[in-house]
Parts: C-alpha cells; structure tokens; sequence
C-alpha cells in the first residue's frame, strides 16, 4: 500500500544532520489531510536507510501536536496486515479502535 500524501493539509520534514548542517540530508516527513472538519488523517514515511533513530516518531508527533493544536482529531489509519505500522501507532499514543472499509463503485453503464 502507498502513502495517501495528495492534498496533504500540513506536512512537516526531519532532516538527519549527522555529517554537518550542511549536508543534512530528509530521514522522514509526515502531515496530515483534514477530513470533514474534525479529523487529521495522519501519515509519515522514514527514509529506509534512517528508521529507528526516531526521526519517523519526531516528525509523526509533530504532525499530530499541529493536528490537535488546529482543533483536529488525529487518526492513524494503516492496513490490518501491516505489524510494524500498527506497532508504530501505538507507540505514537493511537488507539486501535475499529476497521475502515473501503471501495470502488464502476458505473454499470
């Protein structure tokens, strides 16, 4: 599955500054859509060679505070086969809460 990032409503990028500030190259970003005026549709995505170092939660939690402070409820929506993004939001604070359900209706005509 992809990351659902079009029309993303506020998005936030950590950069890995190891080999100086000016070499500083992305290591994760994350934002959110808003969704019927109360909801933060929240996402992030690590840069594969820069996971677990924190970047990933940094810019995950940052999403998420600008949600709330925006009067939002952020939500964390990942596919029920995907352990590591569930476990990911979890350690975010999410709470699994129910299934999304989703389809394409084609038009019989």
């Amino acid at each position: 599955t992809g990351i659902r990032a079009v029309g993303v409503d506020s998005w936030f990028t950590v950069f890995d500054d190891a080999d100086g500030e000016d070499d500083a190259l992305p290591a994760a970003a994350a934002g959110y859509v808003e969704w019927r005026g109360f909801l933060a549709d929240t996402v992030a995505v690590t840069v594969p060679s820069r996971r677990r170092r924190g970047y990933g939660s940094t810019a995950a939690r940052l999403a998420t505070n600008e949600a709330i402070d925006a009067g939002l409820v952020p939500q964390w929506s990942v596919p029920m086969d995907n352990a590591t993004a569930r476990l990911f939001g979890l350690s975010l604070g999410f709470t699994e809460l129910g299934v999304h359900i989703g389809m394409e209706l084609t038009d019989p005509g």
